[in-house]
């Protein structure tokens, strides 16, 4: 059995499949594909930022949050019409691409934290080190979630016993920042700045911040907004934060049940664009363990559920 502490690689169902892909990518055929499907994602993301700023320039709109998501929403709706690939071909044309000639890209900036997490969250991550230049997000049960931070959290320690961790605790933790300390911080951008400047001062600068409920740092724009879309807002101003400050970002979007785990909807469409976006899943439930997955199953991990068996449901 495989040590509950330590994450495993690609299971034996994933590593083939792998295998394969790398095989298929060298063919010119598939290499077109893989080209048309970046180009498409970078340019989507691209879109959405640029919908983000100038949305911020418009003093006159009073409900921002719920604007951007009209928006993406009838983006998503449209797209799923039928079109032609000349259709297509003029819109990027005659649209898109003088769009883009008029863009320009910000300066870049280091985008890994100079210690491993030892964790993979996708199986094309040829590393284990945390990204600077987007926050991690992830997503699944409550208390795995909660285990994944404290074993992450002792890597960290061994590697780099100087780092500064700023834990926005959802629990019970004395040596963290209680939930009353930053619950809506992220409502607006000065409100966040001005929550940094006063907690940096109490307790340092950061290296890394892991905040256990990203949806709780923001308030709902409406009573039924499901948490991820309200997550996906609050991210907005965390990452424009940990940009300026060059702080990495672990953020958890924690759920009360294991299943079922659908990140495919509208509500998570910020993050998915914006974050990367990691759904943690349990693939197995034994009496004496469970088999979790870290985002497409790079990395599998034993864990007894007995150590947290007072938050299982």
């Amino acid at each position: 059995m495989v040590s509950p502490s330590e994450p495993s690689g690609l299971s034996a169902t994933v590593q083939p499949a792998v295998e394969q892909l790398r095989q298929l990518q060298s063919r010119p055929d598939v290499a077109e594909v893989f080209a048309l499907m970046l180009a498409a994602r970078q340019l989507y993301s691209v879109a959405y930022a640029r919908w983000r700023e100038l949305l911020e320039a418009q003093s006159e709109v009073t409900h921002p949050a719920l604007v951007e998501d009209l928006l993406i929403g009838a983006a998503s709706y449209t797209a799923a019409k039928p079109f032609t690939i000349e259709q297509l071909r003029d819109r990027l044309q005659q649209v898109a691409l003088p769009a883009l000639e008029r863009l320009t890209s910000p300066d870049p900036q280091p985008n890994h934290l100079p210690w491993p997490l030892h964790m993979r969250f996708h199986s094309q991550q040829v590393d284990t080190f945390l990204r600077r230049d987007k926050l991690l997000v992830l997503v699944g049960y409550r208390p795995i979630l909660d285990y994944l931070r404290r074993r992450v959290v002792e890597r960290i320690r061994i590697h780099a016993p100087q780092v500064c961790i700023w834990h926005l605790s959802t629990g019970t933790d004395e040596s963290a920042l209680p939930l009353n300390q930053w619950q809506q911080v992220a409502q607006s951008w000065s409100r966040l700045s001005e929550w940094y400047a006063q907690t940096e001062r109490q307790r340092g600068l950061p290296d890394l911040l892991w905040i256990d409920d990203l949806a709780k740092t923001r308030p709902a724009d409406f009573a039924e907004q499901p948490p991820a879309a309200t997550a996906g807002h609050a991210q907005k101003y965390w990452h424009r934060l940990t940009q300026q400050q060059r702080i990495a970002c672990v953020a958890c979007l924690p759920l009360d049940a294991p299943e079922p785990l659908d990140i495919s909807g509208l509500e998570y469409e910020a993050l998915r664009t914006f974050t990367e976006l990691c759904p943690v899943r349990i693939v197995e439930q034994h009496p004496d363990y469970w088999r979790i997955t870290l985002g497409d199953c790079a990395n599998y991990w034993v864990v007894d559920p007995r150590q947290f068996s007072d938050q299982v449901r």
